[in-house]
């Protein structure tokens, strides 16, 4: 059985230039996000119930990027879940190294075009393009921790990036 506890998840409703969109009483969040994603440290993305809870998230919170960190699968596994998604959605994943790390980052094809730019084992970097006409460059990190990290970090700064708003984030931080 899943606990909520062990959900671990965080729902980011972005604004234009990334910043959290708040819901507050009798304001359409709708109205001043563009793009809403969704991160989880999943501990393992090929479980029934994470993933029926996944999709009621997504239906509810109409969602349009979603990154699994810690899904613990293979590349077999990743091919199989890809291809068992939804009809519009599309993604792309890092094989986890023994049953340990992976990530997933997938998309509503209707509402986003996302071109990956890079990936590795501790990131996956996109540019997002909102069918509406915003643009940005989404960073979803899933680290390890001290001398790899500072290599990511060195990574992420040699990125040739656009002038547009850059979200980065994953389990714990989005900025």
């Amino acid at each position: 059985m899943l606990r909520k506890e062990d959900l671990q998840m965080k729902l980011v409703l972005m604004e234009m230039m990334g910043t959290p969109c708040v819901r507050r009483r009798n304001v359409n969040c709708n109205k001043f996000c563009f793009m809403k994603m969704l991160a989880w440290n999943i501990w393992g993305a090929d479980k029934r119930e994470a993933k029926e809870y996944l999709w009621s998230l997504v239906k509810i919170h109409k969602i349009d990027i979603i990154f699994l960190a810690g899904t613990h699968m293979l590349e077999d596994e990743n091919k199989l879940f890809l291809r068992k998604m939804r009809r519009n959605w599309d993604g792309e994943f890092v094989n986890s190294m023994g049953r340990g790390g992976g990530m997933m980052m997938f998309w509503k094809k209707e509402n986003v075009n996302l071109i990956i730019v890079h990936k590795d084992d501790q990131s996956i970097n996109a540019l997002v393009n909102m069918k509406k006409g915003k643009h940005c460059l989404v960073s979803e990190i899933y680290a390890s921790t001290d001398e790899r990290r500072r290599a990511l970090w060195k990574r992420l700064s040699q990125l040739e990036i656009p002038d547009i708003p850059w979200i980065v984030g994953g389990y714990e931080l989005y900025m």
